[in-house]
């Protein structure tokens, strides 16, 4: 059915470009009707040039790759058709200057010259397109261009033509369309990346003629791509040798490292020209934390609140302790403010605590922002007398567990009488069963204190009461309280599998494995060979036991049953989870045993268990994501030695090649692990070329799109040295990957981003790479001209790529 719409769809897309396009218009399927018209060579002259004029975008952009990737010749009847046509030239110009063609070079030359109906960006593309340094007059160009349209793909594509000598010289010209004020510098950028260090420098002294916000622009522009022109400026600026202009005081924090450049800054702020440069002096001296009395005096007053503010919120540690204590007397908003910002201060000075306690006295509970941010601030700083008077405080705020916590980081040893002090007090104040439950969590998150500081004598009280705290808590105990006696391990264990929430049960068992491996280790593995069939949370508490296994002498065991499992298959709910586990607990490096059980558990599992493949497959028909165990073992094998990586794979790939049962596994599941190993490209080909010998053995499925498996096939080909097989192959893999803008993003994790200015153009060696192939052959074969040429076809379609123009060298070299 599908094949009999094509000329329809063909027909459609070359109807004429007014009006409205169709509501039912679909772009893909059209652009899939040319492809197939190219595979039945009726994609002549005249419907690639009605395309390329036409009005639909993509359809525009499939014939372009096709002509530019795969016609060898391009006949004079499509010159002489794209110079009466500027839309159609300008689209085929566009994938030229990404990657060049030589037998269009006479028409791209052409094309850069003045005509009414090209615009500047159509003769730049054509610039590009010649693939050669650009002369002054021509590089004029894109400073022209600026001035009348907005910088669009041409200016990118010719400004990396520019060599930096030629970019030196139009400096001036810069400066002079920046004047006109209607051009904004950062559409400038691709051309002024390629100033030199000596055309740089002529950029920053034109630009302080410039009015103040653009000529600082400019200066941010430099200082992101050469800070260092920028620095010296400034430090001569500091230093009296050239004017202290004030755009050089928005870059000038880092150089204040001197008492003469602080206080040439600070005449500024004294008595700058206008209020920008004051303002720009003292947000230097703010970035630079230099603020003393002085400064404070000149910068600040009773009616620059917002200036206030801002000093305390970005200047804590270093404000006078005068000041501090007058904030802390201000307005509602600047006491909030220093009180929050009081917890950041290094110091709490004598003066200030005797403020802060001042604010505090009549406070009864520190629930208020204010209240709350000055307690805080003396957990955190205050001497023994500030913390013995704020102590009710700390137990009646709502915050009490961060601030007990907060104080347990201080080693003043005036903490650790106050910890036993409190813990005393509390325990005689209100005790038995009439204690309430905050103030039992109170005494534990004492004890807990004293423990991590190695006094064990009330270790015995936090594992009793441990049940009953929260996950969280109990987190904490097991990172300060590692060493436990045998007793206090089997108490752990026994309240863990009587605990009533999960992740409490599954702390209790992290906090046993940390302190005492052995012991926890045994439970463990008699939990798992024989869970009770009335534990709570069996499935969750699964997880967690298979994983601390891991981490045990037991792993081994635990990894036999999983290859049992997975042999016998499907697995069961209980084992659902133990390929995550297994994976997450692999060791690094990746021993031989653990890449064998990844190739499993990616190729057999389908293969034992066939109707969860097909459940995935149903949830992620089309194989771009999904398939979440999958994507965790591409994920694991990332740092894996990448030789024994494709022997492993190798062999458990020939295994299943030679039964039926791999057909069980997904095309989907295939490439949604070829794209996970994008990261890391040398093992995506060295795993894809193993893995895409399934291909074939696997079920067809439209849903998928072949492009990536085919190359994989190629190259896997290609490294066997059977170069007409891969050749072949390349051909199928190039219009499945480079003809239709859909598979784009498939062609960029399979082949990597193009940067044909870095020489790198992935789209344009696999248009070569058929040639490439039958270049390999013919020298294999000893045939000179057979090799000649497919040297030539290669220099036609390679572009920039410099790889695939390095398989030229010897044969270069025979001439």
């Amino acid at each position: 059915m599908r094949h009999a719409l094509v000329p329809f769809v063909v027909l459609a897309s070359l109807l004429p470009a007014q009006g409205e396009v169709e509501d039912d218009y679909d772009a893909d399927a059209a652009c899939a009707a040319l492809a197939e018209r190219a595979d039945r060579g009726e994609l002549d002259v005249a419907v690639v040039l009605r395309v390329l004029g036409g009005r639909r975008e993509q359809e525009a952009r499939t014939v372009a790759a096709i002509v530019r990737h795969e016609w060898a010749e391009l006949p004079n009847e499509l010159i002489d058709g794209l110079d009466r046509d500027p839309t159609a030239a300008r689209r085929f110009l566009e994938e030229l200057a990404r990657a060049p063609r030589p037998a269009a070079q006479s028409w791209v030359r052409s094309q850069s010259a003045p005509h009414p109906k090209r615009s500047y960006d159509h003769r730049l593309l054509a610039l590009a397109a010649r693939s050669e340094e650009l002369t002054r007059d021509e590089a004029a160009l894109l400073v022209e261009s600026v001035a009348h349209e907005s910088p669009d793909d041409g200016f990118w594509f010719a400004s990396s033509y520019v060599p930096q000598k030629v970019a030196d010289g139009l400096v001036g010209r810069v400066h002079a369309v920046l004047a006109g004020g209607e051009v904004p510098i950062e559409s400038l950028d691709p051309l002024l990346s390629r100033l030199s260090a000596r055309g740089t420098k002529s950029l920053l002294g034109l630009a302080m003629t410039l009015p103040p916000p653009l000529a600082h622009k400019i200066l941010r522009h430099v200082h992101e791509t050469r800070p260092e022109l920028v620095q010296e400026r400034v430090e001569a600026a500091l230093d009296g040798r050239i004017p202290l202009d004030p755009q050089w005081l928005a870059f000038a924090a880092k150089q204040l490292d001197r008492p003469e450049r602080v206080q040439r800054v600070v005449e500024v702020l004294r008595q700058g020209d206008g209020e920008r440069a004051r303002e720009l002096a003292f947000e230097a001296l703010l970035q630079a934390g230099v603020l003393d009395e002085e400064i404070l005096e000149i910068a600040v007053d009773d009616e620059s609140i917002e200036r206030i503010r801002r000093v305390i919120s970005r200047a804590a540690a270093a404000i006078p302790t005068r000041y501090v204590v007058a904030w802390l007397g201000s307005t509602p908003e600047v006491v909030q403010d220093m009180a929050q910002a009081l917890a950041r201060r290094r110091q709490l000075e004598p003066e200030v605590q005797r403020a802060m306690l001042a604010l505090l006295a009549d406070v009864e509970e520190a629930h208020a922002f204010t209240p709350l941010y000055l307690v805080t601030a003396l957990v955190g700083g205050g001497d023994a007398e500030a913390l013995r008077r704020v102590w009710p405080l700390v137990l009646g705020s709502n915050a009490w567990r961060d601030l007990i916590g907060r104080l347990g980081r201080r080693d003043e040893p005036f903490v650790y009488e106050l910890l036993l002090g409190a813990l005393d007090e509390l325990r005689g104040g209100e005790a038995g069963a009439g204690a309430s439950e905050r103030h039992q969590q109170q005494l534990d998150a004492l004890r807990l204190q004293l423990v991590a500081r190695g006094d064990r004598r009330e270790l015995d009280e936090l594992i009793a009461h441990a049940p009953s705290r929260d996950a969280q808590f109990v987190r904490r105990c097991g990172h300060y309280a590692e060493q436990l006696s045998e007793d206090q391990a089997e108490r752990l264990i026994a309240a863990a599998f009587a605990a009533d929430e999960p992740e409490l049960a599954a702390e209790l068992l992290e906090w046993v494995a940390k302190g005492r491996p052995e012991t926890a280790a045994r439970h463990l593995w008699q939990h798992w060979q024989q869970p009770p069939d009335d534990a709570p949370f069996a499935e969750d508490l699964a997880e967690v036991v298979m994983r601390l296994l891991m981490a045990t002498d037991r792993r081994e065991d635990l990894l036999a049953q999983l290859r049992d499992a997975i042999a016998a298959g499907p697995l069961s709910d209980r084992m659902s989870s133990l390929p995550y586990e297994a994976l997450n607990g692999m060791p690094e490096p990746l021993h031989e045993t653990d890449v064998r059980l990844c190739a499993d558990l990616l190729l057999r599992l389908p293969i034992t268990d066939p109707e969860a493949e097909r459940r995935m497959v149903r949830r992620w028909p089309d194989g771009t994501f999904g398939f979440p165990l999958v994507a965790a073992i591409a994920n694991r094998l990332r740092t894996v030695d990448q030789q024994l990586a494709r022997r492993v794979f190798a062999e458990v790939v020939e295994e299943l090649r030679a039964t039926d049962a791999c057909a069980a596994i997904s095309r989907q599941r295939l490439k949604v692990f070829w794209r996970a190993l994008s990261r890391r490209p040398s093992l995506q080909k060295a795993l894809g070329r193993v893995t895409a010998r399934l291909w074939s053995c696997t079920a067809a499925d439209d849903a998928v799109a072949e492009g990536a498996a085919i190359w994989l096939q190629a190259y896997d080909a290609e490294c066997r040295d059977e170069f007409a097989a891969a050749e072949r192959l390349y051909v199928q893999a190039r219009n499945a990957l480079l003809r239709l803008p859909s598979a784009r993003a498939e062609a960029r994790w399979l082949l990597g981003d193009r940067d044909p200015g870095g020489g790198r153009d992935p789209l344009a060696a696999l248009a070569a790479a058929p040639y490439r192939m039958r270049l390999l052959a013919a020298r294999a074969a000893d045939d000179q001209r057979a090799a000649a040429e497919a040297a030539r076809l290669i220099r036609e379609f390679a572009g920039h790529d410099e790889a695939t123009l390095a398989t030229l060298k010897n044969e270069d070299s025979r001439r």
